[in-house]
């Protein structure tokens, strides 16, 4: 029962998301939408608690018209589906759910210090493992930092690359002027700066006959990351510091 439970949840995770990225301008598939539409009205517990959205919207393009007037930004149309969904998700959701929140770690300045020290010494055994767990890392910042912006990523984009361009985004939607500007600065070329450091690592293995990658790249490697990581992280906090001064001053 918990594992049917389990997918149900997932599923309704996924049409929830499938949404919010739909309504936020990104491209998603009507199919899917369609099928998990389908699955739901037809489920005999499900079906009586699905969301209004989705009841009443047989197609993706319907649920544009519905939202793109009363909605103004992709805050709001966001901001309308969770508020929809948020009984559904919470009446069915396993109860392992919360348990495996809570066993997450939080990544800030010092677990992405302590975790850069700890590579930098891994590198010279294992170069490879030492920029791949970095990579590791910055792949579960991007998805810490859109939870906390309730951005839900597409689960079939989810590339570094996309997840950091994703987050690069979101974090240029800030709630205050105030900061607003220097986010910007900040976070704008976060998605290039990937793109260097991956061609970077691309180009070396290339070069390398053995296919592992140089030592001494592999250092620079991780602090680029650890570099990547910290712009993210800090243009965050700014964003959050915004969100505090304009919760202020209502």
């Amino acid at each position: 029962m918990s594992e049917d439970r389990e997918k149900l949840f997932k599923r309704a995770e996924y049409l929830r998301n499938l949404l919010i990225a739909h309504v936020t301008g990104r491209t998603v598939n009507m199919l899917d939408y369609q099928k998990l539409r389908q699955y739901f009205m037809q489920h005999k517990e499900a079906g009586a608690f699905l969301p209004r959205i989705v009841i009443n919207h047989g197609d993706l393009s319907s649920v544009w018209q519905s939202m793109k007037y009363g909605f103004g930004s992709h805050e709001e149309r966001r901001d309308a589906i969770l508020d929809q969904f948020q009984p559904f998700l919470e009446r069915f959701s396993p109860q392992e759910a919360a348990a495996d929140d809570a066993a997450i770690e939080q990544l800030n300045e010092v677990v992405l210090f302590s975790r850069w020290n700890e590579l930098m010494e891994r590198v010279d055994k294992e170069p490879e493992l030492a920029v791949d767990a970095m990579q590791q890392d910055i792949t579960a910042l991007c998805y810490q930092l859109l939870k906390e912006l309730k951005v839900f990523p597409d689960p079939r984009r989810s590339s570094l690359s996309q997840l950091v361009t994703l987050t690069e985004h979101a974090l240029q939607i800030s709630p205050d002027r105030e900061h607003a500007k220097v986010v910007k600065d900040i976070v704008s070329g976060c998605a290039d700066s990937l793109a260097a450091i991956e061609h970077l690592y691309a180009e070396n293995s290339k070069a390398n006959s053995e296919k592992t990658i140089d030592k001494e790249i592999a250092k620079v490697l991780v602090s680029l990351y650890i570099s990547l990581s910290t712009m993210l992280l800090s243009s965050w906090r700014l964003h959050r510091l915004g969100a505090a001064s304009s919760a202020t001053k209502v």
